[in-house]
């Protein structure tokens, strides 16, 4: 179960893009070839993800790109919002990983999920852009 935004308490959760090299690590060293189950448990494992991170996002952000299609296959209208998404995007703004919000959300969008995803974004690359400012006025 997800917690609410003021209640958000895991971290270090990775998307696909970030999920990808442990992954390719893994099969590296597994020439042989390995069980999906087993390359993505290896690629958790090199992240350091805890088994409620694992079983909590991953799995959701991992197949959106399909539920999306199942989901516009079985019904008229716009997609609904998901959940996995923003858990994860608001997560990754507590953290201040700011550019991974701008691409997860800017997916989310892609994909056509319901959502404040263009105010998230506009909200954190304003975010991005003031710190930006500021460390370079203390460089300067």
């Amino acid at each position: 179960m997800f917690l609410p935004e003021d209640e958000v308490s895991l971290d270090g959760i990775p998307t696909f893009d970030r999920f990808i090299e442990p992954l390719l690590r893994f099969l590296a060293r597994h020439l042989e070839g390995a069980p999906a189950r087993t390359a993505q448990e290896g690629a958790a494992a090199e992240l350091g993800l805890s088994e409620a991170q694992k079983a909590q996002l991953l799995p959701q952000i991992a197949l959106s790109g399909r539920a999306a299609v199942a989901f516009r296959r079985e019904y008229e209208g716009p997609l609904p919002s998901h959940t996995g998404f923003k858990q994860l995007a608001i997560v990754r703004e507590k953290q201040g990983d700011l550019d991974e919000v701008v691409r997860l959300s800017t997916r989310a969008i892609a994909e056509g999920w319901a959502g404040d995803w263009e105010a998230r974004i506009a909200r954190c690359e304003a975010r991005r852009d003031r710190q930006r400012r500021k460390g370079a006025d203390r460089d300067g």
